[in-house]
C-alpha cells in the first residue's frame, strides 16, 4: 500500500528594503536604454528616430510594469523623453519641421 505524503508550503523571508532597490535597479535599466539607443547604431533599413521611440517604449513599459516611478509620472516622462532624444523635431516659425523625419 502505498503511504501519501504531505507537502507544507514554505515562506521565503524577503528584506525589507529589496522594494526601493529593485525599483532603483529597474530606474537605471531604463535609462540605460535610453542612452544606449543614442549611440547604437540603428539596423538596415531603420531609421535612427524608430530606434529611439523604441527605447522610449520600451523603458516605459519597464516603469510601467514595475511601477518604478508613479503611473502619472511616467506617462508625462514620455513627451520629455521623446523631446530629449529628438525623436520628434521642433515646428519652425514658418510652420514646418527644422528636420526630416
Amino acid at each position: 500500500m502505498a503511504t501519501a505524503t504531505q507537502t507544507t508550503a514554505t515562506t521565503i523571508p524577503v528584506k525589507q528594503g529589496t522594494g526601493k532597490s529593485l525599483k532603483l535597479v529597474y530606474l537605471v535599466a531604463g535609462l540605460l536604454m535610453l542612452v544606449a539607443s543614442i549611440f547604437i547604431p540603428p539596423p538596415a533599413g531603420m531609421k535612427v528616430e524608430a530606434v529611439r521611440a523604441l527605447a522610449v517604449m520600451l523603458t516605459t513599459l519597464l516603469w510601467w510594469i514595475t511601477e518604478t516611478l508613479p503611473i502619472p509620472i511616467t506617462a508625462l516622462m514620455v513627451p520629455v523623453m521623446v523631446h530629449a532624444l529628438k525623436i520628434i523635431p521642433r515646428l519652425t516659425r514658418s510652420g514646418s519641421r527644422s528636420a526630416i523625419l
